[in-house]
């Protein structure tokens, strides 16, 4: 029996015992980084559990990371050990002159080498893209794994993740370069190894949600088109409604939920929820909505994908630089469990939008105008962003339902999956799938 067996709320199979075993052996070796990949139902979380407590117990720390704050407030409660999305731990923010969020590293040391453990790590891409609001140099792999080296060459990386997921939006070669050595070592030196855990567990395949995850996944693994999904109920368009109100609790958002996979079925979703929720205001106090990009105030820094509870809003809609804002305030739950609230303006255009971001047209009209009128920025040298509410504005979506990018890194009680794709994807449906705890809906169009 190994040392971190006896952290197990059960008894461990075979393969758990074998991956335990590695992953001591690791942690006490000369390696960088170790890979622990596994499906739904395979027991990684629970490993997981089993590494923080082996660390306790030898009186040493960990550092657990995700992408994502939902992901962060998940890993946390199942560990029992605090969790901070990448984003929070390394980097620092300023803003550029067009309003946009520049990342840089912080510095840091550890003077005792300790293990980085990030989970989720399907979603961490490697890829910088110019057109984003939040900006870095790098991509967030190369950033995550240079702030870990920087503070001490004897930490250890350990990414753990589902490799059946969704890659990450950034990553346009449908690559997950977290979870693959080769690319770690070709890139970074790294020297380590992969474990894969394969068997969903007894208690696991009790649940019609995992048997479906491990159909899916099978098929995915050997380039099959046969596959086998259960679900609570095959709704239709005129039963989506009630079968999402059911369920909604906007003190807690993490009850229901409806995935798509394009921006325009989400906001007819959205529009009809608001219309049965009475709301008639474009944002009205009770709506819950979500972070499209980063939002930086002189006090807080918001996460591209943080839900948020509007919490007031200024009745006064103003036109600038041909575009539409309205003052708010919105309530967070960050990363720690804590309540924050922010105020600024939201950039109603957007809100209203189908298309992703504001086109170039538009952003340079309103820096345009932003110059043009405000004296006091146009002067400053710094021209951060929350020097101008305009070009600072939040940029939301309503958050009733999301795409399944977005709800990557979260789980919900109960999850209304929209299968309209434009061609049979089935890492979009094993990712929607994994999203769900309890209760799994499908449209009829799957059947």
């Amino acid at each position: 029996m190994t040392t971190m067996q006896k952290y197990l709320p059960f008894v461990a199979s075979a393969e758990q015992v074998n991956a335990l075993a590695q992953i001591e052996h690791f942690l006490n070796n000369d390696e960088q980084v170790l890979i622990l990949c596994g499906s739904a139902g395979t027991g990684k979380t629970s490993l997981a559990k089993a590494i923080v407590e082996y660390q306790k117990e030898k009186g040493e720390d960990i550092a657990l990371s995700t992408p994502t704050t939902r992901a962060a407030r998940i890993i946390s409660a199942k560990t029992m050990h605090e969790a901070r999305t990448i984003h929070a731990r390394i980097y620092k923010n300023e803003t550029l002159h067009d309003g946009r969020i520049k990342a840089s590293l912080k510095l840091h040391d550890d003077y005792v080498p300790i293990p980085y453990l990030t989970d989720e790590s399907s979603m961490i891409g490697d890829s910088v893209r110019e057109n984003e609001k939040f900006i870095t140099k790098q991509g967030l792999l190369t950033d995550f794994v240079q702030y870990v080296r920087m503070a001490n060459k004897g930490n250890k990386l350990i990414f753990m993740g589902d490799k059946y997921q969704l890659a990450p939006v950034s990553q346009l070669d449908g690559t997950t370069p977290a979870l693959s050595l080769p690319y770690l070592q070709k890139k970074f030196g790294l020297i380590g190894q992969t474990i894969e855990l394969n068997e969903v567990q007894r208690q696991a395949a009790d649940s019609y949600i995992l048997r479906s995850a491990t159909s899916v996944r099978d098929a995915m693994k050997n380039g099959s088109e046969r596959y086998k999904v259960e679900c609570e109920k095959w709704w239709k368009m005129d039963q989506v409604l009630s079968l999402f109100l059911d369920s909604f609790d906007k003190n807690r958002l993490e009850k229901v939920i409806y995935i798509a996979f394009g921006h325009s079925a989400i906001n007819r979703f959205n529009i009809g929820v608001r219309n049965k929720l009475g709301y008639q205001n474009t944002l009205s106090v009770g709506d819950v909505v979500v972070f499209n990009s980063g939002f930086v105030s002189s006090s807080q820094s918001i996460m591209n994908g943080e839900f948020a509870i509007v919490k007031d809003t200024d009745c006064q809609i103003e036109k600038f630089g041909g575009m539409e804002f309205q003052n708010i305030t919105a309530e967070v739950t960050n990363d720690l469990g804590e309540k924050i609230r922010v105020s600024g303006k939201v950039n109603l255009t957007f809100l209203k939008s189908e298309k992703p971001d504001l086109g170039k047209e538009q952003n340079d009209a309103l820096y345009t105008e932003v110059m043009r009128r405000d004296v006091k920025f146009r002067e400053s040298e710094t021209k951060y962003l929350f020097e101008n509410p305009y070009l600072g504005a939040m940029q939301l979506r309503y958050g009733y339902g999301i795409t399944c990018h977005k709800a990557q890194g979260s789980e919900f009680d109960r999850v209304l999956l929209s299968t309209w794709t434009h061609k049979p994807n089935l890492p979009y449906l094993y990712t929607g799938i994994t999203r769900a705890r309890k209760e799994l809906f499908i449209d009829v169009a799957y059947r």
